[in-house]
Formats: structure tokens, C-alpha cells, sequence
């Protein structure tokens, strides 16, 4: 029989965690980088400094491990469901009613002064500013006045920042409170016409984006783009994903070695990955296949591009629900496939086969989720929070490297990866395909 290793105690936890702060703290401070704080003028972002990351992710296990211990399993989860709601309700109120405008970035206002400048009644923001300020979201200074924190001044200075909490205390609360209610009424069907998100708001026959495209919606619709926005900015500022660890970038995939062979870039929006990547790589060629909306405004877009690289990107009304019409080297999809179910995606790949070349390859950039108990369990969360969002929303999914491999068997036999690459500090990585004709057993991936 295995044995398995005890967890560490409170007390190896406790040396651990005074090791790695201690590792950070003389890091910082020999580089001059300012330490981590709640004040108003602290960081906004942990330090990205490379030298201390591992200590950073060894520090944040143990101290949720030993915050963990020292709570108890059964107060773990009840303090858990008394709380986890208004941790998004409370951030809900702070965006809709501006309250994080209402106090000066530099001084200090009153709980009347506040409910005066939202118009709502004092009572009801001195519970709401209370309960924010456990985590270190404005500071009561005294008793009555609230000044801001390094989190309340985030909320403050970035709008981008205000559209993600927003959207994420509004559809995503109003979703995750129907994803029981969605499948016992769908059953886990992945269609996108039959989530959590159409229970939410009574629709029939019309997806979130359909919604979205409403005329009364537009402003929904505007929202959730710079929600999208502030995802994007925030990876690359906490090198989630930067130049570095790009998987389009780093050297996961040898563009060069294509020559001046032919990049489909399949919903590929206005073009913006393939500028990135011809910037780099200056021979190969790319169609970017898209909506016809999208397509129109993407031959605009592209213009602002030096002649180098806007020379060799072309545009392409193109359906990836209809069979691929252009023979290529390389079919490239982009966070495409986490939108949509595995029957989805299966059919989206068996759409490519018939024009892929004997040396064509398939190359998706997406999340790669973590195996099971195999990086710390808060990060392990906020993938599952990815995943769990992706199927409330659109019926959607994010998937682990075993996941992806299935999703080739699925959609073809002889579909084969022959590379699966995550960088270091990524979530992203690179999964390149290729087609066997020769009807070989299905070859693994390997991270």
C-alpha cells in the first residue's frame, strides 16, 4: 500500500513562512523596490522580480495552509458560505454607487459625506464601507471617516479595474447563483443556448453575446469589452502573461522555420496577434479569418502598422462552424477554443482537416489548466474559478493538458500533439497539432 507524506504542522508552516518572507523582504530592500502594504501609496502589484516568485508561491501556500489549520475544517466552510457572498455583493455596491469616488485620494470624508455625494442613506454605506474595510478596501481612520487603501485607490484610478469588479458582482453573481437551477433545467449539455447565464436572464434561443447585442444592452456590452481589456492589461502587469512567457513569443512555436508560409489566424478579431507575431518573425505570411463586422473594422485597424508587417497580413470573412477553405502551413486559434464545449471545438478542428498540408500543423494558444494538487491551492482555485466562469457563462471550458489530449481523440484519431508548452508563470501555453495520415495510435503530448 502507498503511503502518503504527512502534511507539515502548524509550526513547520510557520518556520516556512518566516523564511520565505524573510527571502522577499531582503530582496526588496537590497533593490530599493518598495514592500508589500495596505496603505493608500502602497503597490499596487506584488513585485515581479523573477528571483523571488518561487518564494512568493511557497509563501502564499503556507500561509493559506496554516490560516486553513488554525480556522478548522468545519469553521473553514461556514465561515466560508457566511461570507463568500458579500465579498461580492459589498465590491457590487462600491462599483455601482462610485463609492471609491466619493472619497478623496488625499484626505478623508465622513460616512454622511459619502451617502450625501451617492445619494443613499448613511446607514446603509457605513455597513457596506465596514464590511470592505475586513479586507483592507478603505481604512476607518476614526470613528466616521474612511480614508483610502492601496485597494480602494486601485478601484479609484483604473475604470478598466471598475468594469471587471462590475461584471463580476453583477452577470457573473447573478450566473453563478443559477448554475444548480441550469443544469438540473439542461442538464450538462454545453450549449451555449442553455446556461447558467440564460437562466439568469430569461433567454431563449440567444446567448450571452446575443444578449449583449441588444439595442437596450449596449452598455452591458461595453462593460464586458473593458472588462476583457483590464484581463489583458492585468496578465501582462503580474506576468501572467508578458514578453517573457508569451507562449507566442518566447520561442514555443518556430514561426521562422515556416519561411514565408501562409499563418490562418482563425478568429482572429482585428489582426492584433498576427502584427505582434510578424513584428518578430519577418517572412511569414497571415489571413486573419473573422466575421464580416469584425474583418471590416480589423482592415482599418491593421493600417496603423508599419509597412513591413501590415504587407503581409490579409483579411477574410470566414465561419469556423464551415469547412476551412484555405490550404495552409499553420491554423492558429487564440483563446477560441476555451469558449466552447469539447463537441465544439471537436467540430471547429474536424473543419481544418480536410485543407491541412502534410506538414501543416494546428497551433492554439489557451489556458492549460494545472493537474489536481500539483501547484498551491489558491492558484489552483482561480483556475477552477476560470473554468467554472467559462461554463456559467457560455458553456464554455478550460481544460488540463489531459483534457486537450482527449479533445484531439475526439475530434480525429489522428490528430497528435507534438509539443504542449506552458512557460514558467503562465497560464497560457501552446499546443501545436499535427495530422497522421497514416492512421498511427494516438501519440501523447507531453508538458
Amino acid at each position: 500500500m502507498a503511503t502518503s507524506t504527512p502534511p507539515p504542522s502548524i509550526l513547520q508552516l510557520a518556520t516556512d513562512i518566516l523564511a520565505h518572507a524573510k527571502t522577499i523582504h531582503q530582496h526588496l530592500e537590497s533593490n530599493g523596490i518598495p514592500q508589500p502594504g495596505f496603505d493608500r501609496d502602497s503597490p499596487l502589484h506584488f513585485p515581479s522580480d523573477a528571483e523571488i516568485q518561487g518564494s512568493r508561491m511557497a509563501l502564499i501556500e503556507a500561509a493559506k495552509a496554516i490560516y486553513d489549520l488554525a480556522v478548522g475544517p468545519t469553521n473553514g466552510i461556514t465561515w466560508s458560505s457566511l461570507t463568500s457572498k458579500f465579498e461580492t455583493v459589498v465590491l457590487r455596491a462600491i462599483t455601482t454607487y462610485n463609492l471609491a469616488e466619493a472619497v478623496p485620494l488625499h484626505g478623508e470624508a465622513s460616512f454622511a459625506q459619502i451617502a450625501a455625494a451617492s445619494n443613499l442613506h448613511e446607514d446603509f454605506v457605513t455597513r457596506i464601507i465596514r464590511y470592505a474595510t475586513t479586507s483592507h478596501i478603505f481604512k476607518e481612520s476614526r470613528p466616521g471617516w474612511v480614508i483610502h487603501t492601496a485597494a480602494s485607490r486601485a478601484i479609484l484610478e483604473d475604470h478598466l479595474l471598475r468594469s471587471f469588479l462590475a461584471i463580476n458582482a453583477d452577470e457573473g453573481l447573478s450566473a453563478a447563483a443559477k448554475i444548480n437551477e441550469a443544469n438540473d433545467k439542461y442538464g450538462h449539455t454545453g450549449s451555449r443556448y442553455e446556461t447558467a447565464f440564460c437562466v439568469a436572464n430569461g433567454l431563449e434561443g440567444e446567448d450571452m453575446f446575443g444578449f449583449m447585442e441588444r439595442p437596450d444592452q449596449q452598455w452591458r456590452k461595453k462593460r464586458f469589452a473593458e472588462c476583457m481589456q483590464y484581463r489583458a492589461k492585468n496578465e501582462e502587469s503580474t506576468s501572467a502573461v508578458n514578453k517573457e512567457c508569451d507562449p507566442l513569443l518566447n520561442g514555443s512555436f518556430d514561426w521562422d522555420a515556416i519561411g514565408e508560409g501562409l499563418v490562418v489566424d482563425i478568429g482572429g478579431g482585428l489582426g492584433h496577434i498576427c502584427a505582434s507575431i510578424a513584428r518578430n518573425h519577418p517572412k511569414p505570411r497571415f489571413l486573419v479569418q473573422d466575421l464580416a463586422s469584425v474583418v471590416s473594422q480589423g482592415k482599418t485597424s491593421i493600417e496603423s502598422e508599419e509597412e513591413s508587417v501590415k504587407s503581409r497580413i490579409s483579411f477574410i470573412e470566414s465561419d469556423f462552424w464551415s469547412p476551412q477553405t484555405v490550404e495552409a502551413d499553420v491554423y492558429f486559434m487564440r483563446l477560441v477554443m476555451h469558449d466552447w464545449s469539447d463537441e465544439g471545438c471537436a467540430k471547429i478542428l474536424k473543419n481544418i482537416i480536410p485543407k491541412m498540408k502534410p506538414n501543416s500543423r494546428i497551433v492554439i494558444v489557451d489556458a492549460i489548466l494545472a493537474e489536481a494538487n500539483t501547484i498551491p491551492k489558491l492558484f489552483e482555485k482561480l483556475q477552477r474559478t476560470l473554468d467554472l466562469s467559462m461554463m456559467m457563462l457560455v458553456g464554455g471550458k478550460e481544460r488540463t493538458g489531459q483534457d486537450w489530449e482527449l479533445l484531439m481523440r475526439k475530434a480525429d484519431p489522428r490528430l497528435r500533439i507534438v509539443k504542449m508548452s506552458l512557460p514558467p508563470g503562465s497560464q497560457f501555453g501552446l499546443i501545436e497539432v499535427a495530422l497522421d495520415r497514416r492512421s498511427a495510435p494516438f501519440l501523447s503530448g507531453k508538458l
